[in-house]
């Protein structure tokens, strides 16, 4: 998705570098951060915040420079200008914080109405 939205960049195309961004920053937000931070970028502000395109481009070239070749679809990892080597979480783990807090507060009442004899 990096080299995607770097090529929407390239072909001026805006929707696409905004929609390869916004992906990014649901599925992968250390890694726009990190690379945020490293070219002293803003990647997020309030809740209607989207950086200019320009600022975009930037923190995604400095994102595919961390990913140091790493394409793997599952174990994706990065190494910060710190040399910190992180990872991008994958699966239920990458999920945006409350749709993992509803899948467990729906797993819990499940339980709980099992244990009572409600289900």
């Amino acid at each position: 998705m990096v080299e995607l939205g770097l090529t929407y960049a390239a072909a001026g195309d805006q929707p696409g570098l905004v929609r390869a961004f916004d992906h990014l920053r649901a599925h992968a937000p250390g890694l726009v951060s990190d690379a945020a931070a490293a070219v002293q970028r803003p990647a997020w502000g309030d809740m209607s915040f989207t950086p200019c395109s320009k600022d975009q481009t930037v923190i995604l070239a400095e994102a595919l420079a961390m990913l140091r070749g790493n394409r793997s679809s599952t174990c994706v990892t990065y190494v910060t200008r710190a040399d910190q080597l992180r990872t991008v979480p994958h699966g239920p783990a990458a999920a945006h914080p409350m749709t993992r807090i509803d899948a467990d507060l729906t797993g819990i009442r499940t339980m709980l109405l099992r244990s009572l004899g409600a289900s």
